[in-house]
C-alpha cells in the first residue's frame, strides 16, 4: 500500500516569514503546517528570504534539506510577468505566479498587486488567513490551532479580516 500524497501550496516570502517567525508551543508555525501539507517555495523566494531576516533561513533551511519544504525552479514563462510587472512585483511573487500557472497548485499571495496580477492570469490565489482556513477545513489542522494562528498574525492584515476569518474557521460547512 502506498502512502497518501500530501497536498501542496505555493508560498511567497511574506507567508514563509510569518510561518517561520510566529511560534506555536515554542515551535514556529511552519512545523505545524508541514504536518498537514507540503509547502512549495520557488527558488526566487529562497533568494529573497536570504536577503531578509535570518529567521527564515534558520528555520526553513533545515526543513528544505530534510525535504519537508519543497523548492522548485519556476519556469521562465509567461515572459509577460517580467516585461510588464518587473517594477511592481518582486522576483518571488512573479515566481509564485509562474509556478502556480505551470503546476496548477494553489498559491498564497498577500501583496495586493501580486494578488491582482495572479487573478489576471486566471489564478485564484489565497491570502494567508484563507490559507489557514483551508488547512483547517480541507487538511485536518485543528480549529483551535487555526484560531491561534489567525489571531496571533492578525496585526499583519487589515483589522476587518479578523472577525470574518474566525467566523469561517468555526463554520462547519467548510470554506465559503
Amino acid at each position: 500500500m502506498t502512502e497518501p500524497t500530501q497536498s501542496s501550496y505555493i508560498l511567497d516570502t511574506s507567508q514563509l516569514s510569518i510561518l517561520c517567525r510566529f511560534p506555536l508551543n515554542r515551535q514556529p508555525y511552519i512545523h505545524t503546517v508541514i504536518s498537514v501539507i507540503r509547502p512549495v517555495i520557488p527558488e526566487a523566494v529562497i533568494l529573497e528570504a536570504r536577503r531578509g531576516t535570518s529567521t527564515i533561513a534558520q528555520v526553513a533551511s533545515p526543513l528544505v534539506k530534510r525535504g519537508l519544504i519543497e523548492t522548485r525552479v519556476a519556469p521562465p514563462e509567461p515572459r509577460l510577468l517580467d516585461e510588464v510587472y518587473e517594477d511592481e512585483l518582486g522576483s518571488g511573487e512573479r515566481a509564485v505566479i509562474r509556478l502556480a500557472l505551470s503546476t496548477g497548485l494553489p498559491c498564497i499571495l498577500d501583496d495586493k498587486d501580486a494578488f491582482i496580477v495572479a487573478c489576471r492570469f486566471g489564478l485564484r490565489p489565497l491570502i494567508f488567513q484563507d490559507f489557514i482556513i483551508d488547512l483547517v477545513h480541507k487538511h485536518g489542522l485543528p480549529v483551535q490551532t487555526g484560531i491561534e494562528v489567525i489571531r496571533s498574525t492578525s496585526r499583519s492584515f487589515p483589522a476587518m479580516f479578523l472577525a470574518h476569518s474566525l467566523r469561517r474557521l468555526q463554520d462547519d460547512r467548510g470554506p465559503i
